[in-house]
C-alpha cells in the first residue's frame, strides 16, 4: 500500500512550538507557522515523501489551543497520500500544565484516530526560578487499515532540568524521555530520548538523540506520528532557529534515523525541515 512508503506527521513542529507568553496589557496571544519537510531514504524499498503544512496557536490566560493541518505527497509523483489534522488544548496552572488533544489521520485505506492526554508538574528553586519539570504523556491510537482494526497505546514519562550555564550567556534545558509502546498484537517497544535546547540572544539551538525501538509511536507532544509497522531505531536531530524580525522567526532542522521496514530490510531516513513562524 502506498501509504507505507512514508511515515511522517505534523512533522518536527512541536519542539519549536511557540509557547507564547502574554505581554502585559494584552489578553490574547496568537502565532502561526508554515513548514515544508522533504524526507528521503537510502534504500529503493521506500519512496521519499514531502510534508507541507500549517500550524496555529491561540492562547489567553491559562488556556491555549493549538491546531495543525498538513498533507503528505510522494516526491516521485507528487501524489497526495495522506492528510492529517491536530487539535490540542492546554490548561496552565501556576505550577502545572494539563493537556488533551485529538489527531486524525486520513490516508485512504488507513484511517487513524489518536487521543492525547498529558500533564506536567513544575518545581522552583528558592530564588523563584523553575528548576525541574516532571510529566507524563499518554497516546491512544485506534487504526483501521482496510478493514483491519488495531490499537496502539504509548506511555511517555519525562523530566526536564532548567539551568543557566555559568560559562555561556543564555540558558538551557535538558530533557530525558522514556517511551513504551504496546499494540493489539501484544508487541511492545521501548525507546529513550535525550534533548538539549540552548537559548542565546536571537538564536535557539536544539539537539535530540534517540535510542531503542518504536513503531506506530508518537513524539513531539503529539505532533509527529509514525503510522506504519516500520520500526524506528536510533537517530539524531539538530535544529537552529533565528529571530529574523521582531515577530518573524525561521527554523532549519535536520534529522537522520535508522529503521527496519515490515519486510525486515534496513533503511536510513533523512528529514530536512524549513519553517517560518509569525507571532501576532
Amino acid at each position: 500500500m502506498k501509504l507505507r512508503t512514508g511515515f511522517l506527521r505534523l512533522a518536527c513542529l512541536a519542539a519549536s512550538a511557540i509557547l507564547v507568553t502574554a505581554a502585559p496589557g494584552f489578553a490574547w496571544d496568537a502565532a502561526t507557522a508554515v513548514y515544508y519537510i522533504p524526507t528521503t531514504y537510502d534504500t529503493s524499498a521506500k519512496v521519499g515523501t514531502l510534508v507541507k503544512g500549517a500550524y496555529a496557536y491561540l492562547g489567553t490566560g491559562a488556556h491555549s489551543l493549538e491546531l495543525g493541518h498538513d498533507q503528505i505527497a510522494l516526491t516521485s509523483s507528487g501524489e497526495n497520500i495522506q492528510w492529517n489534522y491536530l487539535g490540542l488544548y492546554t490548561y496552565r496552572m501556576p505550577t502545572s500544565q494539563w493537556k488533551a488533544g485529538y489527531s486524525r489521520i486520513n490516508g485512504g485505506a488507513l484511517i487513524g484516530n489518536i487521543g492525547i492526554l498529558g500533564g506536567a508538574i513544575d518545581l522552583y528553586n528558592p530564588y523563584g526560578y523553575k528548576s525541574w519539570s516532571y510529566g507524563l504523556d499518554v497516546y491512544g491510537g485506534f487504526y483501521d487499515n482496510g478493514g483491519t482494526a488495531s490499537t496502539v497505546m504509548q506511555y511517555m514519562p519525562y523530566g526536564t532540568y532548567y539551568f543557566l550555564p555559568p560559562y555561556l550567556p543564555g540558558y538551557a534545558t535538558i530533557t530525558g524521555k522514556v517511551s513504551y509502546v504496546s499494540d493489539s498484537l501484544t508487541r511492545s517497544y521501548l525507546a529513550y530520548e535525550a534533548e538539549l535546547k540552548y537559548y542565546v540572544g536571537l538564536w535557539t539551538i536544539e539537539s535530540q538523540y534517540w535510542l531503542g525501538e518504536t513503531t506506530w509511536g508518537v513524539t513531539n507532544g503529539g505532533f509527529v506520528i509514525n503510522n506504519t509497522d516500520d520500526i524506528l531505531k536510533d537517530g539524531y536531530n539538530i535544529a537552529a532557529s533565528y529571530q529574523l524580525l521582531p515577530k518573524l522567526s525561521g527554523k532549519l532542522e535536520y534529522q537522520s534515523r535508522r529503521g527496519d521496514t515490515t519486510g525486515g530490510s534496513r533503511f536510513q531516513q533523512t528529514k530536512v525541515s524549513y519553517m517560518l513562524t509569525y507571532v501576532f
